[in-house]
């Protein structure tokens, strides 16, 4: 009985199996054939031939295996320095194409970024990272943005895409700490102005901003913006547009030098209310050792250096918002 006349029924292997377990199996089947085969014909091996040849067999089939594992592990390899590459490069061009101009002014560096025809806000983030933001800077960055036509709507959902992909931190103890920094937000500590919630801080700006009359929402935009609008305020101004672009400009300005005022005064306020301690024999609070206010003369000077304005000036300031 010849090998082709054996009746014999093709195997089908499974893909998903392992490279080295689909050439065991195809071996074993192909020995046991072969031995059939030497059977039906009267030819026996000895069990000495028998061990060498699948002791080859055996040996030739962990060479392969050996083999493709390592070809799969220098392929994994390259793709993964291919991945990584392409992520940094994208990251370079990404941090080239967000770069602030080389300046050392902040007016300047303001300028470069409203002056594109969409705002980056990273762009924006870095510029407020880089450069200290006193009152002055705070005040030109305000009015500059008020010039700004669009936002990059693009980079905004790059952001929030690369925000939402990160998970929260699973440590018990950060945990913890954002928890207690969340509920310690709104509490006032400390000395200094910067300790205030920022809201608080607002509030009390536009307080005394309402009680001068300056409170008005209109000095917040430009004076074309409030011409296009000619609403109630703006016609109040003046008899003509000319007169009220310049009582417009006055009162936009006052509102500005008033602004930081009134910041001032404030951090001065709890700069003396903290100086008081408490006494715990008398219990009660007992002033300062030293009278922390200034002097009528010294708070006038003061207010007249922050403005730069002579008090004629201020006066008729005030005049011309009771004619309003």
């Amino acid at each position: 009985m010849s090998f082709h006349d054996e009746d014999y029924t093709p195997q089908y292997y499974d893909l998903d199996t392992a490279p080295g377990d689909q050439d065991m199996e195809y071996e074993r089947q192909v020995d046991g054939k072969e031995n059939r085969v030497r059977r039906n014909q009267g030819a026996f091996l000895s069990d000495d031939s028998t061990n060498v040849i699948h002791r080859r067999k055996d040996m030739q089939l962990a060479t392969n295996l050996n083999d493709r594992r390592a070809y799969v592990q220098r392929k994994c390899s390259s793709d993964e320095k291919r991945r990584k590459i392409s992520h940094e490069s994208c990251n370079s061009v990404a941090s080239t194409a967000n770069a602030l101009p080389v300046t050392n002014t902040f007016s300047e560096a303001v300028n470069s970024i409203t002056g594109e025809n969409s705002l980056s806000l990273v762009k924006l983030g870095k510029l407020v990272r880089q450069f200290e933001m006193n009152l002055e800077n705070k005040e030109l960055l305000a009015t500059k943005m008020k010039e700004v036509n669009a936002i990059n709507l693009q980079q905004v959902k790059s952001m929030q895409n690369a925000i939402d992909s990160m998970r929260p931190s699973s440590d018990s103890v950060v945990r913890t700490l954002a928890g207690i920094i969340k509920e310690q937000n709104n509490i006032i500590a400390g000395l200094s102005l910067t300790d205030l919630p920022e809201s608080l801080v607002t509030f009390l700006i536009n307080f005394v901003l309402d009680g001068v009359g300056l409170y008005a929402e209109e000095l917040l935009m430009s004076a074309s913006e409030c011409a296009r609008q000619s609403n109630r305020f703006w016609l109040g101004l003046g008899n003509d547009d000319e007169a009220r672009t310049k009582m417009f400009d006055r009162l936009s300005e006052a509102r500005m030098k008033l602004c930081g005022l009134a910041r001032v005064a404030i951090g001065r306020a709890l700069g003396d209310l903290r100086a008081y301690h408490f006494d715990a024999e008398k219990e009660m609070l007992s002033p300062p050792s030293k009278k922390r206010f200034c002097p009528a003369t010294t708070q006038d000077s003061l207010a007249h250096e922050h403005t730069n304005e002579p008090e004629h000036e201020q006066d008729e300031d005030i005049e011309s918002l009771k004619s309003i």
